[in-house]
């Protein structure tokens, strides 16, 4: 009797552990919290930089950030969003009036991976985000 309550025990914990596991990076809330913090965008170019500091309610995402180019403006941006499914589009309005778009997803709790365009509607480009807080 002993060893069947243990490893019924055994079994509901591994199944818990499982399930959320697996339910935090596929449901838009679970996603959405797992976004919440400090991200910076990986970019070849030094002195290219793109700090986003983000946060979810349900599946809506608001933030700031900072932004600066190589030999280009600096400056702030505001970002909201929405996560659906294992889905996050991002809004990013830069304080010079323009806008770009982010499509990704999470490769892990600490890496988002994705595309970005302009507006207007440019090629999307590859981009990827690392949390640092």
């Amino acid at each position: 009797m002993r060893f069947s309550v243990r490893s019924l025990l055994t079994v509901a914990l591994a199944a818990g552990v499982l399930a959320c596991s697996s339910e935090s990076l596929t449901q838009s809330e679970s996603v959405a919290a797992r976004l919440v913090g400090t991200w910076s965008a990986t970019f070849d170019s030094p002195g290219n930089s793109l700090i986003l500091t983000l946060s979810a309610h349900d599946s809506t995402v608001t933030g700031t950030g900072t932004y600066a180019g190589e030999a280009g403006p600096s400056g702030a941006l505001t970002v909201d969003g929405k996560v659906t499914g294992a889905t996050i589009d991002l809004d990013m309005h830069y304080d010079s009036g323009h806008q770009m778009h982010f499509r990704g997803d999470l490769t892990g709790f600490d890496h988002l991976n994705g595309v970005w365009f302009s507006e207007p509607v440019g090629d999307p480009a590859p981009i990827s985000f690392d949390k640092v807080r």
